[in-house]
């Protein structure tokens, strides 16, 4: 999903043994680099993800959907805060 102000997100974040953090997760106001605190956030979410997903590979597929969901939320909150 693209705006007209730079910013992006890729349509999957997050599959079969792959999840996206940072700038190829999405990027807020690239220009002044609002997404730094964004791409730290991902980072976290998505090391928890992971950690979860390697211990038990019933949370790779359960999890998966969450953390999705989550990023997504954290993502749109930052857009609409970089668009003030």
């Amino acid at each position: 999903m693209g705006w007209r102000d730079g910013s992006y997100v890729p349509g999957q974040g997050v599959g079969d043994g792959y999840s996206l953090v940072g700038d190829a997760a999405g990027v807020v106001d690239p220009l002044f680099s609002a997404g730094v605190q964004l791409a730290m956030n991902a980072a976290t979410l998505a090391s928890a993800y992971v950690t979860a997903a390697l211990k038990d590979d019933t949370l790779r597929v359960a999890g998966a959907p969450v953390y999705s969901k989550l990023y997504d939320t954290q993502y749109r909150h930052f857009h609409e805060l970089a668009k003030l």
